[in-house]
C-alpha cells in the first residue's frame, strides 16, 4: 500500500528563500498493517529450544558428574537439530575434557564444543539445574507431538502426560529455588 503525502503551496510559499523545497508531492510506501514481516533466517539466532538445549549441554560440562547421567538419557527425539545430536555423542565420551581430540575439520562440532565449554562454571549452576534441563526439553518434545497430532483421543493423552510434565518441572524448579 502506497499513500501519497500532499504538502501544502501554504507552506512551500513560507519556505526559507535559499533553501531546496521538499517536492510538492512526495510518495513514502508503508507495508499494510496486516502485512507479517518476514525477516530472513540467521544462523546467529537460535530459537529458545536450542538455546534451551545448549544451557543444558553447557551444565553437563560445567557438573560432570550430574551431566554425565543426563547426557545417558538425552535421546535424539529430545533435540532440534542433527548438531546437537553430534555434540551430544560427542560428549558422552569427552565431558571430562571436551576440546580434547576433536577433528579439526569438523568446525562446527568445534564450534559449539568451545561455546559450551565457556559458557558456565560449576559454580554457576545449582543443584538440580540439569535435571530441570533435561524435563524442560522432554515438554519442548512433548508439546511438538501435540501439535503435529490430529487424532483428538491422541492429543487428550498427551495434553494429560504435557499437564503430568509441567508439574514436574514446577517442582523441580521449585526445588531448585529452595537449595
Amino acid at each position: 500500500m502506497t499513500e501519497l503525502i500532499r504538502t501544502s503551496g501554504a507552506v512551500l510559499d513560507a519556505w526559507p528563500t535559499g533553501t531546496s523545497r521538499p517536492a510538492a508531492a512526495t510518495q513514502v510506501a508503508k507495508p499494510a498493517p496486516e502485512t507479517p514481516v518476514v525477516l530472513p533466517h540467521s544462523p546467529g539466532l537460535l530459537s529458545r529450544r536450542e538455546r534451551q538445549e545448549r544451557a543444558l549441554l553447557a551444565m553437563c560440562i560445567a557438573k560432570p558428574d550430574e551431566g554425565r547421567a543426563c547426557l545417558g538419557k538425552l535421546e535424539p527425539r529430545l533435540l532440534s537439530s542433527p548438531l546437537t545430536v553430534r555434540a551430544v555423542q560427542w560428549l558422552r565420551g569427552h565431558l571430562e575434557d571436551p576440546a580434547a581430540g576433536l577433528a579439526p575439520a569438523d568446525r562446527e562440532l568445534h564450534q559449539l564444543i568451545a561455546s559450551l565449554a565457556l559458557r558456565y562454571e560449576p559454580g554457576k549452576v545449582g543443584e538440580g539445574s540439569i535435571h530441570r534441563g533435561f524435563l524442560q526439553l522432554e515438554l519442548a518434545e512433548l508439546e511438538d507431538r501435540i501439535s503435529k497430532t490430529t487424532d483428538a483421543a491422541t492429543r487428550r493423552d498427551l495434553n494429560m502426560e504435557r499437564s503430568r510434565l509441567v508439574a514436574r518441572v514446577s517442582k523441580a524448579e521449585a526445588e531448585e529455588i529452595a537449595r
